[in-house]
């Protein structure tokens, strides 16, 4: 195992050729971990003033379904502006036995804006819950985290703001084709 202190982007590290009895060379693919201590700096911000996206459920249509046929139980008016579709499915049975269609209900949505306003602690506490995440999902792609330390955790131009700077310990390899030149 080799220890470097500083690497560049796209610096091959492993590579391999095989050779055969004939002493041919072949490129091959080789497998190796490059485990590295990598630097990077997460920014983490939540507004204190914000609109939310949500749906309001304006109608529901029901669809018997036949043999990849729909047809329409109920009718509803035509819905102008943006609206989301959600769909559920129920397979109707007699005495465990299913039937030879089912039933499918249509939510018709059109989004609602809210407006949110939260207090300086409200937005940390939003803040260190999308920090938990981003903890988690590094942990869950097998990143190590070794060190971390918050640069920046104030309020400025009506966000909260949070800077990190980790130190990780991560495999940086990287698969990548080697091209003989056949002369």
């Amino acid at each position: 195992m080799k220890s470097a202190t500083s690497l560049k982007k796209n610096q091959i590290l492993v590579s391999g050729i095989l050779e055969d009895k004939s002493l041919n060379n072949t490129p091959v693919h080789s497998r190796a971990k490059a485990i590295a201590k990598v630097e990077e700096v997460f920014k983490f911000s939540q507004p204190l003033n914000y609109q939310e996206k949500h749906y309001k459920n304006l109608s529901n249509n029901l669809y018997l379904q036949v043999f990849n046929k729909q047809i329409p139980i109920n009718f509803t008016k035509k819905i102008d502006g943006e609206i989301k579709y959600s769909y559920s499915t129920v397979y109707p049975k007699i005495f465990d036995i299913s039937l030879p269609f089912n039933i499918k209900k249509r939510y018709n949505q059109t989004p609602v804006l809210t407006s949110i306003s939260l207090s300086p602690k409200q937005a940390k506490e939003k803040l260190i819950k999308k920090i938990n995440k981003q903890e988690t999902k590094l942990k869950n792609n097998n990143i190590k985290i070794l060190s971390k330390q918050i640069i920046k955790d104030k309020l400025f131009n009506n966000n909260y703001l949070i800077i990190i700077k980790y130190i990780t310990e991560q495999d940086i390899a990287k698969s990548q084709e080697i091209i003989f030149n056949s002369n």
